[in-house]
């Protein structure tokens, strides 16, 4: 077995307002393997509290969303004291 056989995925969550955007990111995030799209999210509102619920290794942040914005939603996670263990 290889080292890339034995690492887990990549925990990849997605956060975008467009679900066409979103899907067409599942889609090239899972032919490149070793990533995992474990959650999809269409603002930066909910990705605050996903993000404490799904612990994702990387996020894919669209910055212009409707509601809530991806610069919004950072400075909120950062704002977070429980930020920084995730």
């Amino acid at each position: 077995m290889t080292d890339d056989q034995r690492r887990p995925p990549i925990r990849v969550m997605l956060v975008d307002d467009d679900p066409v955007a979103r899907t067409g990111r599942r889609f090239m995030l899972g032919a490149a393997g070793g990533l995992e799209v474990t959650a999809e999210v269409s603002d930066g509102d909910e990705m605050v509290g996903a993000i404490q619920a799904r612990r994702p290794d990387v996020v894919v942040l669209d910055v212009r969303m409707a509601r809530v914005g991806g610069i919004e939603a950072i400075a909120a996670i950062k704002a977070r004291p429980e930020a920084r263990r995730c």
